[in-house]
């Protein structure tokens, strides 16, 4: 539904664009545009792909695990629904963990684990259709 709406805006933006004979400024900002989310990419993914393979390493080593053991005090009062050693906590606690560290961005694929994994917990499941 919002890639609709993000569609209509761009052609609302183009449409009004060739009225007004301003397509010099909508190609400028699509240059721009461009340029820009191409930087963005080039400065974030380097750290994405760094952490992901730490945190990939640290689940392999069982250091997730354990830090999952350490914060367990503390999830297991946040979350007193999921059984101990379920693997959602070693997910939630990566998360946990990534968000400390300033990396929201590499925490959410964490956040997105944990939830499918809370998923297989859940007794009243919701079908979802994804457009």
């Amino acid at each position: 539904m919002v890639n609709i709406i993000w569609i209509g805006f761009i052609l609302c933006g183009i449409v009004f664009g060739l009225l007004t004979n301003n397509m010099n400024v909508i190609n400028n900002t699509i240059i721009d545009s461009s340029k820009k989310s191409l930087e963005l990419i080039l400065q974030i993914f380097p750290v994405l792909a760094l952490w992901m393979g730490l945190m990939n390493i640290a689940s392999k080593s069982n250091l997730l695990t354990k830090l999952s053991n350490a914060l367990s005090p503390f999830l297991t009062k946040l979350f007193p629904d999921i059984p101990k050693g379920h693997e959602s906590l070693s997910l939630i606690a990566s998360n946990i963990i990534a968000n400390m560290f300033g990396l929201g961005s590499a925490a959410t694929p964490f956040g997105l684990k944990a939830m499918e994994s809370l998923q297989s917990l859940n007794k009243k499941k919701i079908q979802l259709h994804v457009v």
